[in-house]
């Protein structure tokens, strides 16, 4: 690929420039990137009290409504998101995540009937999510110039762990210990509650959020310059031993920590921790 300063040499300098605006599609993807990874830990601190209540339920079952989300991530991410991030763009890339994630979390409302259906929601909301974490790259290039995009892809990629800590937090909105019988009506306000917040955030993410500037922000946006493919890029990154090296001890250390998130309220239950000792720890 060639180098920023070789691009720029490419169109008169003049005709680089950062919009203002660029900041409100960074706030725009912020808010879809949280309400995209808020649905993610909303059963990890709870997960005991579900199994117990519910009687459909199992500890499997709990814990899989994390681990959808590891299952999906990479395949639809090769097979879908990326390619349409690549060929139709990033706005509509955000839309059908946004869509799926929207139907996803309405759908676990259904709870009380069957919690089939929050497996079902989470599936949705599963196969969403690479259409916009998949973008924060994309994103930082298409609206920042070299010297702040480190920044922007920063800010972008806070949108993972914040999501994650806002998503643990979301059972405790209704959650009364002293009231246990209304425990399954307690879940369902906090399921509501939740899926409110998810779709406002996404609507409004999508809303503002615009696909390029009018002008490019340096040289590596420009629309002519060769990229290679993702299958190629991918094989070139195979043939060296530092990336298969990191690649495994990044995948190494989320699965380990996916794993303890999904069943922190199972590792805790022997010390009598509640939902909201769960939700701090995780």
């Amino acid at each position: 690929e060639i180098p920023e300063k070789e691009n720029e040499k490419l169109l008169p300098k003049e005709e680089y420039r950062q919009y203002s605006y660029r900041w409100v599609s960074l706030i725009a993807f912020f808010l879809l990137g949280v309400s995209n990874t808020m649905t993610y830990g909303f059963f990890a601190p709870i997960g005991e009290l579900v199994k117990d209540k519910y009687e459909d339920v199992n500890t499997m079952m709990v814990n899989m409504t994390m681990i959808v989300y590891r299952i999906i991530y990479t395949p639809v991410s090769f097979l879908l998101a990326s390619p349409c991030l690549q060929h139709y763009g990033l706005h509509l890339s955000f839309a059908i995540g946004a869509s799926l994630l929207i139907v996803g979390v309405w759908l676990r409302l259904f709870i009380n009937t069957s919690f089939q259906f929050v497996l079902l929601g989470n599936i949705l909301s599963g196969i969403g999510q690479p259409f916009i974490m998949n973008a924060i790259p994309k994103v930082s290039s298409r609206w920042f110039s070299g010297k702040q995009r480190p920044l922007a892809t920063t800010v972008a990629a806070l949108t993972n762990p914040i999501g994650t800590v806002l998503g643990l937090i979301m059972p405790l909105t209704y959650y009364n210990p002293k009231e246990p019988h209304q425990l399954k009506d307690q879940i369902y306000k906090s399921i509501l509650f939740e899926a409110i917040v998810v779709t406002i955030a996404s609507i409004v993410g999508l809303i503002l959020f615009r696909e390029r500037p009018k002008t490019p922000p340096s040289g590596t946006e420009m629309p002519h310059i060769p990229r290679s493919t993702i299958w190629k890029g991918i094989w070139e990154l195979t043939k060296h031993p530092n990336f298969l090296l990191l690649s495994f001890n990044y995948c190494f250390i989320n699965l380990a920590l996916s794993s303890t998130i999904s069943n922190i309220s199972f590792i805790m239950k022997p010390f009598d921790f509640g939902p909201k000792k769960n939700a701090y720890i995780g």
